[in-house]
């Protein structure tokens, strides 16, 4: 997956990313690409959930802000369709980084 910041979460050893569209199943080692880098990581659960749904500070931790509507403004900004915030699920992908070989 492509990300087009240095988010601290992809510094963790284990950390989420929420999507819109499917990038991989359960046990897919996936590579992850970022401005300063990148890693290997293996897609260790996924859920489906809307945006609501998700609990504050999990959104906050996900996206790096403070605040549920910046959380949001941040998801949207990442797509030209506007989001339904309240009944479009979105795939919610547990990942845990793989050893450096």
């Amino acid at each position: 997956m492509k990300y087009s910041h240095n988010y601290f979460k992809l510094m963790e050893q284990d950390y989420t990313t929420i999507r819109r569209y499917s990038k991989g199943k359960i046990g897919d080692i996936i590579t992850e690409t970022y401005p300063n880098g990148k890693h290997k990581a293996k897609i260790v659960k996924i859920e489906r959930k809307t945006l609501d749904n998700l609990e504050d500070l999990f959104l906050y931790k996900d996206t790096g802000c403070s605040e549920r509507e910046d959380s949001y403004k941040i998801i949207q900004s990442f797509y030209k369709k506007p989001i339904d915030f309240e009944n479009e699920k979105f795939y919610i992908y547990y990942l845990e980084k793989e050893a450096e070989s």
